[in-house]
């Protein structure tokens, strides 16, 4: 007959551990009976489980019986093993349960410029909540306009956007933020400035320097103005529109939250608002759900309205 491969010579099976639990707690209880609570087994099976091991190991473990329980040398040196591997095994699962729970990597995020008022704010707070949650991750900031925001999200240079869009997409995953409200401004060098608001109309619109705009979310009648072949100026970003608006020549759209953001109320009139004014609906942008990371996700529900 050939010699006895022991199952514990080379890796560890389920049974095996099983076995050295049994084992470690029988000592831990100093006996078999004592033993039996903790484990919630009969004294009986207890015995064979250890009557198993030691035939497994090829050692002897432990006195037994009448005269009470005791380690034998060997036994000594194999309960202190298990509690080594036991210590391992369970920060192995800890390391592998860390790994999963805990946030890590680059988030790379890009906002639509000038982003005040409610929308900027819930934005603040959602990247404070979001260091708060996930310290280790790299924030990675961007300012782009509009446009940009939506082709980079589209192109994965951006892991979230936030942005109003010019066109519907259909290709990415939108979340509604809020709305910003747009106002048309002049400044007050400007001869509108003064001017009451019933008399001005589309008509009287059509003969001003109008900035051309791409925020275009707005009714008919301001788009076919924002949109005129003729414009004499055209400004998309909102820095560039308010230094042309500021030259007292040109009237254009601005959000209503970065002019007071700037303290500009008296120097700059909304013209208007009841027919001029209009809503821009602000999302935040994402690739579709199934490719959403959880530095994505995470970011998402720090986002949400508290």
């Amino acid at each position: 007959m050939g010699k006895q491969k022991l199952a514990l010579s080379g890796q560890l099976a389920d049974t095996d551990l099983k076995l050295l639990r049994v084992f470690k707690a029988v000592v831990d209880n100093a006996g078999i009976a004592a033993a039996e609570d903790d484990l919630n087994i009969a004294a009986s099976t207890i015995s064979n489980y250890l009557a198993d091991l030691e035939l497994r190991l090829g050692m002897r473990l432990c006195q037994r019986g009448r005269r009470g329980f005791a380690l034998t040398e060997q036994g000594q040196r194999v309960y202190t093993a298990i509690g080594q591997l036991l210590t391992a095994i369970e920060q192995f699962q800890g390391s592998i349960r860390d790994g999963r729970e805990r946030l890590l990597g680059d988030l790379h995020l890009g906002l639509a410029e000038n982003l005040f008022g409610p929308i900027g704010d819930r934005i603040n707070q959602a990247l404070g909540r979001f260091n708060r949650d996930a310290p280790e991750v790299f924030l990675d900031l961007h300012t782009l306009a509009a446009e940009e925001v939506v082709r980079a999200v589209r192109d994965e240079r951006l892991s979230l956007g936030i942005s109003y869009l010019e066109r519907p997409v259909s290709d990415l995953t939108l979340l509604v933020l809020g709305q910003e409200q747009m106002h048309l401004y002049c400044d007050r060098q400007h001869p509108w400035y003064s001017r009451p608001d019933n008399e001005l109309d589309f008509e009287a619109l059509d003969q001003q320097n109008l900035i051309g705009t791409p925020r275009i979310r707005a009714t008919q009648e301001l788009r076919n103005q924002l949109e005129r072949p003729r414009l004499p100026a055209y400004a998309p970003h909102i820095e560039a529109r308010l230094r042309l608006i500021r030259s007292g020549g040109f009237l254009g759209y601005l959000p209503e939250a970065y002019v007071s953001a700037l303290g500009l109320q008296q120097q700059l009139r909304a013209l208007h608002p009841e027919l001029f004014s209009y809503q821009t609906r602000f999302y935040a942008i994402t690739r579709e759900q199934r490719f959403q990371s959880p530095l994505v996700s995470k970011f998402l529900d720090c986002l949400a309205p508290r």
